[in-house]
């Protein structure tokens, strides 16, 4: 998450701090401690007082629960945007891949017979011809140049229903 300005309204420093903290991840017993250093609060009862802010239980802390659940939706906005490639990101690498930029890491065994040692490297190799080409047939599916236009002659098929409903008496 990158650091912005925020609007903390009217908390205090110790209340920042432990936003910041319970955002970037740290556990409530770590983040308190952290914006709460001289606290005197026993662990077992620190992610209760911590949940408490959050949720606001009591109205005692209303600015700081607003504040935490606006940042807390910006922040998992953000990780959402960060965590799924967007169509143009998945384009950019199919075309790299196609035009032999991108490098993979691979390990080779090499073996000294004379010595008869062996000894594991690695090294960077760029992608197979089959890489390539199946990265090709994506992009040329995604631009829609491997849809066969075929053109159908159908006569339509009528049927015709001359059976009557009479019944035949017996």
């Amino acid at each position: 998450m990158s650091e912005k300005k925020y609007d903390y309204g009217d908390l205090s420093l110790k209340q920042r701090t432990l936003l910041r903290c319970l955002l970037k991840g740290m556990s409530y017993v770590q983040a308190y401690k952290k914006a709460y250093p001289d606290s005197k609060m026993l662990d077992d009862n620190i992610p209760n007082q911590v949940n408490k802010m959050i949720k606001n239980t009591g109205g005692k802390f209303p600015k700081f629960s607003q504040v935490y659940q606006r940042m807390k939706k910006e922040a998992d906005e953000e990780a959402k945007k960060q965590a799924i490639a967007d169509s143009v990101e998945i384009l950019e690498f199919y075309s790299a891949l196609i035009r032999g930029q991108m490098e993979e890491e691979v390990v080779v065994l090499s073996t000294d017979v004379k010595k008869g040692t062996s000894k594991a490297e690695k090294i960077k190799k760029g992608a197979s011809l089959k890489d390539r080409k199946s990265a090709a047939d994506s992009l040329a599916k995604h631009y829609g140049l491997l849809n066969e236009k075929i053109k159908l002659d159908v006569t339509p098929i009528v049927i015709k229903d001359d059976i009557g409903d009479d019944e035949d008496d017996d």
